[in-house]
């Protein structure tokens, strides 16, 4: 299971007017031990938009795959549902564990 939080900015549907976006996700990865090749993944959580004087709060669904889900590093690409389609594309990192 991975926790995940986002903050994004942009512009409004209109392209005028700048906005913020924020993201609480929750996903569960098929198999997160994997340390080649890919794990598929899906997911929920909220999303919250605000631009000028106006909010918007939204529930999210999505699928992805994650590459190298037990690695330090990998990509990760998803598509799903938040206010509209939802589509991503990324990089993971996570700090090395101590012992």
């Amino acid at each position: 299971m991975r926790l995940a939080g986002s903050l994004s900015a942009g512009f409004d549907p209109d392209g005028q007017t700048p906005l913020l976006r924020a993201e609480g996700v929750f996903a569960y990865l098929l198999n997160p031990f994997r340390r080649s090749g890919v794990s598929p993944y899906a997911g929920g959580g909220v999303a919250i938009q605000a631009w000028s004087d106006r909010d918007s709060e939204y529930l999210m669904l999505f699928v992805g795959v994650d590459a190298r889900p037990a690695s330090r590093m990998g990509w990760f690409a998803e598509v799903g549902v938040a206010g509209g389609i939802r589509a991503a594309l990324g990089v993971r990192w996570r700090p090395a564990r101590r012992r």
